[in-house]
């Protein structure tokens, strides 16, 4: 398809670039998102095809486009650049742990408000918040939770435990959910919904595009019930994780499934190579290689299955690698490779 629209614009004489003509990736929370029928956020990723991937190397679409230039305007000059050496650094598993509810203060300054804000209101640019509310008894087991406004992804906790997932992108799944909290009187529950910007719409009509949850509330089987009002926000830009609390991971043991930072070390005897991230033993979440954020996987999800670690994020020695993991995690395995696996 590339080669024919190219060979289409020489018949011509037309003008044109190549979009991309280098794929590049969305390090840390710089992706956007398109939005046609629904929302769809953009992977991590942006290889695209291109005549240069992701770590700048030539593909066959480089190669058969410089062919078919030289069948048309004559012999090219040689090509003298080098293409990087990449390394596969094996398998380890993640070390240390460091539960994301039990660190909010140490990640983030709360605010409070009657009504959940936007992340755009709480000066908040990327990453999640989340949102807390105190629910009180007596509560009738009939109440079935729902929020009118879910940008991007909201997962839902009662005192700590995983109950749902709300997305923009199936409103559906919503509505099948069952999220019921019944209290009697004098009893009370923590109810927390941890909402993540997956990236802004790039383009179109729903180029505002504020990001968090608004408008909770629980309603009986009439559609009738009251907004919950009352809320302490936490806006998490995970932009610095230095004070996270981290402590060893027992063995025989594994975290429970509950949003939670892994830690694990990478010692490199030699000069750094580029490499690639495959995290098998995960969901979902993000990834820093010494305090440089390397982008989400979303493994349940696809198609992207690992991600680029560039050589100059590494350095000889001891290098921290940090996981967020939103979802779950099976055994905290993870791997480095020479190349991509992008499905």
């Amino acid at each position: 398809q590339i080669l024919g629209d190219v060979r289409d614009f020489l018949d011509i004489g037309a003008s044109f670039n190549i979009y991309m003509f280098h794929g590049g990736t969305n390090f840390a929370f710089t992706n956007g998102a398109n939005y046609a029928d629904a929302y769809a956020p953009t992977v991590t990723s942006y290889d695209y095809n291109a005549p240069l991937n992701e770590a700048g190397d030539r593909t066959p679409v480089y190669y058969e486009i410089r062919r078919l230039l030289e069948e048309r305007f004559g012999p090219l000059p040689p090509m003298t650049a080098t293409e990087t050496k990449k390394a596969s650094y094996g398998s380890l598993r993640v070390t240390e742990y460091a539960p994301l509810f039990e660190n909010l203060d140490r990640l983030s300054t709360p605010t409070t408000a009657p009504i959940p804000a936007y992340m755009e209101d709480l000066g908040q640019s990327f990453g999640y918040t989340l949102y807390r509310a105190t629910l009180t008894g007596p509560r009738e087991e009939y109440w079935k939770l729902s929020i009118g406004t879910v940008n991007d992804r909201a997962q839902i906790f009662v005192n700590g435990k995983a109950r749902a997932i709300f997305t923009r992108w199936a409103p559906e799944k919503q509505a099948e959910a069952d999220v019921r909290i019944p209290l009697k009187k004098g009893d009370g529950a923590t109810l927390d919904i941890l909402c993540e910007n997956m990236g802004r719409v790039n383009y179109g009509p729903h180029l505002m595009d504020r990001k968090g949850i608004r408008d909770v509330r629980f309603y009986d089987e009439w559609m009738c019930g009251p907004f919950h009002f009352g809320w302490t926000m936490y806006p998490l830009e995970m932009d610095n994780l230095d004070k996270l609390a981290f402590r060893p991971i027992e063995e025989g043991t594994f975290p429970a499934k509950a949003p939670t930072f892994f830690r694990a070390t990478l010692f490199l005897e030699d000069t750094p190579c580029d490499t690639f991230i495959r995290l098998d033993g995960f969901e979902k979440g993000f990834v820093v290689v010494n305090g440089h954020n390397l982008g989400r996987y979303f493994n349940t999800a696809g198609p992207q299955k690992t991600l680029y670690l560039p050589a100059p994020f590494l350095k000889k020695g001891e290098n921290e690698i940090i996981i967020f993991e939103s979802d779950a995690s099976k055994d905290g395995r993870l791997s480095f490779h020479d190349t991509p696996d992008l499905g």
